[in-house]
């Protein structure tokens, strides 16, 4: 077992581990990232990270209109690969 890399925890962890700890550590953990892709294309994912870009952009002094039309550029970067 490799103890370099960090132990990560997140609620999708955790309410894995809960219904089925074997699925949590294939999913997560088998041969260090685990089987399945971390990446993951659902819109929620999508969305989650577009509204905190924003919200970063618009804390850090950015008007609504650039806000706007950098998380637009970024999206768009995003879904081309």
């Amino acid at each position: 077992m490799d103890t370099t890399q960090p132990w990560v925890v997140d609620r999708s962890r955790l309410e894995t581990q809960e219904k089925c700890p074997r699925k949590r550590y294939l999913q997560y953990s088998h041969g260090g990232p685990g089987i399945e892709s971390q990446k993951s294309n659902s819109i929620e994912l999508w969305t989650g990270i577009n509204v905190h870009r924003g919200m970063e952009f618009i804390l850090g002094g950015m008007t609504i209109e650039d806000t706007v039309m950098k998380v637009r550029e970024a999206a768009v970067q995003d879904a081309e690969g």
